[in-house]
Parts: C-alpha cells; structure tokens; sequence
C-alpha cells in the first residue's frame, strides 16, 4: 500500500502536482514531446531565474517531471520594492530562455514563484511545458492570459514571438501596480516610473516583433532596457548602465 504523505494538487493542462521539502513532482496530460523537452532544459541548465528539471519519466499517457527550486507560486508583489525585484529577475530568466531561442509562452504571476535561497529571495520562472520557439505558430484558441495583441500577424498565420512575451510583462506589471501594489507618497514618482515601464513594453513590442527580421538587435536592446531601469531602483551606480541600456535600445530602433 503506497501512502500520500504530502496533498497534490490539480495542473491547469490536466494531470498534477505534489510539493515536497525539496523538490516538485508534476504530472502532465496529455504527453510531452521528451527529446524538445530534455532539450530546452539541458540548454538553461545554468540558469538561475528558470525552474531546473532534475528526472523525467515517460509513462503511457503522461509524463512525470522532478523539478526544483521550490517555491511560493502566490506571491505577487504587494510593494514596489519587491515588484522591481520580481520584474528584474524574470526579465533575466526570460534573455536567458530567449538566447536558446526559446519562448515561454504563458507568463502569468502563477508561473512565477518566490524562492529563498540561502536567506535571499528570488523569482523564478516555472511552467515550460508550454514553451515554444521564436516565431512558432500557435493554431487554436488562445491562453487565458493573453489578448489580441499577443499573437503577431505574419502573412495570415498567427505566431508567439519574444517580443510576446516581453508585452506580457508589461501587462503583469500593470496589473500588479492596478490591484496589488501599495506605496506612500514618497514612492509616487516610482510607482508612475513603474507603471511607464510596463505601458512601453506593451506599446513597443508589437512594434519590436515586426521590425524583428530587419533589427534582430532591438528586442535584446528592450530586454537590457527594461533589466537597467529594474536595477536602478536598488543601486545609484546603476545610471550609467541605465543610459546606456537607453542608448542601445535607441541605436537598435
């Protein structure tokens, strides 16, 4: 007799989860394609803003993943603070997926989880099952995170870019300033410099998906953009690399 000594939990795309000290067992319906999978693991293998795969087993009908960190999947931000943390390492583990020539796919506050390592806290991305390639066509109905400017309009077909995911955090990040940030008054001008962010990376990415084959180079100058203005808010030295994250970005356009 095989006794449960810790709760699962249900997966949106079917099968589910179990929590253990340390690590987590997912179960996923229907099948993953195991050799992409391992793939894309074995190429973010030393990343530390995404969810590592340490086993997988390929059963009849499902697959079981071992993955760690663990971590907090319902730990949106309640302070700005902690949102410019949030926003800085998921940019980080996103250029990193992004340099694999990856895509998440489906970027929600869910699929980020607050893990505390050796008494720091960081996020990290989790949920690759979903993820795809640059520029992959997505046939169907959409997630429900996305929105009809997700998708880029190419040539009739419909297709997830880096740029998509990049306009999908500027939309966490305003709906976490709308719904979930608190701050006092002395914090108004960054709270405003925080909701600009994620307004421009909804407005430009767009742009920066159609301008992709021309200026391969301006979707990585948004990245560093974005990841400068996040390190600023914790250290003053970081101005300079700010301006020239600006100065890239304006070189890329």
């Amino acid at each position: 007799m095989i006794v449960r000594l810790y709760k699962s939990l249900p997966c949106s795309g079917g099968g589910e989860v179990v929590v253990y000290p340390h690590c987590v067992s997912k179960e996923v319906r229907p099948p993953l394609d195991v050799d992409k999978f391992q793939s894309l693991y074995a190429s973010i293998a030393r990343s530390r803003y995404l969810i590592q795969l340490i086993g997988l087993r390929a059963l009849s009908g499902r697959a079981q993943l071992q993955l760690k960190p663990v971590g907090n999947p319902h730990s949106q931000p309640g302070v700005l603070k902690d949102l410019a943390a949030a926003v800085h390492n998921i940019l980080h583990g996103l250029v990193d997926l992004h340099k694999q020539y990856y895509t998440h796919w489906d970027l929600r506050w869910e699929n980020c989880i607050k893990v505390n390592v050796q008494g720091e806290w960081k996020w990290v991305i989790i949920d690759l099952e979903a993820a795809g390639c640059d520029r992959e066509e997505w046939k169907g109905d959409g997630l429900r995170a996305w929105d009809e400017r997700t998708l880029e309009d190419c040539n009739g077909k419909k297709i997830y870019t880096k740029a998509s995911d990049i306009y999908q955090i500027g939309k966490l990040i305003v709906q976490c300033l709308a719904t979930n940030i608190t701050c006092g008054d002395e914090e108004q001008d960054l709270y405003r410099s925080f909701n600009a962010l994620g307004e421009k990376m909804q407005q430009e990415c767009p742009a920066a998906a159609m301008m992709h084959e021309r200026r391969e180079d301006f979707l990585e100058g948004v990245e560093r953009l974005c990841v400068c203005m996040c390190v600023c808010v914790f250290e003053d030295e970081a101005d300079l690399e700010y301006e020239q994250g600006v100065e890239f970005a304006d070189c890329a356009l």
